[in-house]
């Protein structure tokens, strides 16, 4: 259990990273949010999440369906959380194998969050996430 304080501080250092210095928190600069950020205002309204999944895929996600962290051989480069969630890590990629750390994650919205050195792979393979009251 010493590692789940690490990864609550590199969250959360990610996320301050994200909304004080984007420069220095991502690769791409906040053309790539605003281009997330559309593709979820035209989802639907159970939409919460938009990825882009190596330099040339997007898609987004719904509550309570599985996010994987990988589709094909694309790796999610950039997320951008449109609505808050209550995230679960999962050890494989269909959402199964049980939750890595066995707490949930809290993300606010408008949070963006850039894939740095395929560190989400240390948190496990794919995420299940749902609706929270910071929504």
């Amino acid at each position: 259990m010493v590692w789940l304080p690490l990864v609550f501080a590199f969250l959360s250092l990610q996320t301050v990273l994200s909304l004080t210095a984007p420069s220095l928190s991502r690769d791409l600069p906040a053309v790539e949010d605003e281009k997330l950020l559309a593709l979820c205002n035209a989802a639907e309204q159970n939409t919460y999440l938009a990825v882009r999944f190596g330099d040339d895929y997007y898609t987004t996600f719904d509550y309570n369906v599985c996010y994987p962290y990988k589709i094909g051989d694309k790796v999610a480069q950039q997320a951008f959380f449109c609505k808050a969630a209550t995230c679960y890590n999962n050890a494989n990629e269909d959402c199964t194998g049980g939750s890595i750390p066995p707490a949930p994650i809290i993300i606010p919205t408008r949070i963006s969050l850039p894939n740095t050195a395929d560190f989400i792979h240390f948190l496990g393979q794919g995420a299940l996430c749902h609706a929270n009251a910071l929504s």
